[in-house]
């Protein structure tokens, strides 16, 4: 994706957030001059229109595009390839680590990490949802056991999940995530949790 395209993104989620905070004050307003604050409310209401009709699709699809290129990095197994869509002070946080993931650095740490587990594992997006500058992820997990992960030694057994994760973008970059995934269903399927009862 052409990073230097994202100042508009950038600008959009501003505009709309300015446009926000105007009728947040202009609603204080309305109680004490009515006139006044009806006459602020319909210039507000045709500005936040064009600014939603003229960004608003442009942002969300740029987030989307996004999305689906991070998910394709991480099928190429590719570390570097993957760190390259997040920031240098990137922070991230992962429901299977004990410690946030930092910067580049962390974020190939953590690729490689996964891929020694699991070295086939394919991820595939099912789902995004965009608000401003922050897009969900909705995905699953396929592959193998094949090495030690969570702490735990290979099992050679496959497993399947689902998870989400929340990304925060700034100038075309992930500068914060959240990363949430069945855990208990990995254990589950390599022998460490009992099956699930039929009710």
């Amino acid at each position: 994706m052409d990073q230097g395209n994202w100042w508009l993104a950038d600008f959009a989620t501003s505009a709309l957030s300015c446009v926000a905070g105007v009728k947040t004050q202009n609603d204080q307003y309305l109680g004490l001059h009515v006139s006044s604050a009806k006459t602020i409310t319909k210039y507000v209401d045709f500005l936040q229109t064009i600014v939603e009709t003229r960004f608003g699709a442009t942002v969300g699809a740029m987030l989307s595009a996004l999305a689906a290129e991070i998910i394709e990095a991480w099928n190429s197994h590719d570390p570097r390839r993957v760190a390259e869509y997040f920031s240098d002070d990137y922070e991230g946080e992962d429901s299977g680590l004990a410690t946030p993931i930092a910067g580049k650095r962390g974020v190939r740490r953590f690729v490689a990490y996964t891929f020694l587990g699991m070295p086939d594992l394919h991820f595939t997006l099912e789902q995004t949802i965009e608000e401003g500058n922050t897009i969900v992820l909705l995905w699953h997990a396929r592959g193998t056991h094949k090495g030690k992960f969570l702490n735990i030694p290979a099992t050679d057994r496959a497993v399947s999940y689902h998870g989400t994760s929340i990304f925060t973008i700034s100038d075309g970059k992930v500068t914060h995530s959240k990363r949430i995934w069945d855990m208990a269903t990995v254990l589950r399927q390599i022998g460490l949790l009992p099956e699930l009862p039929e009710i």
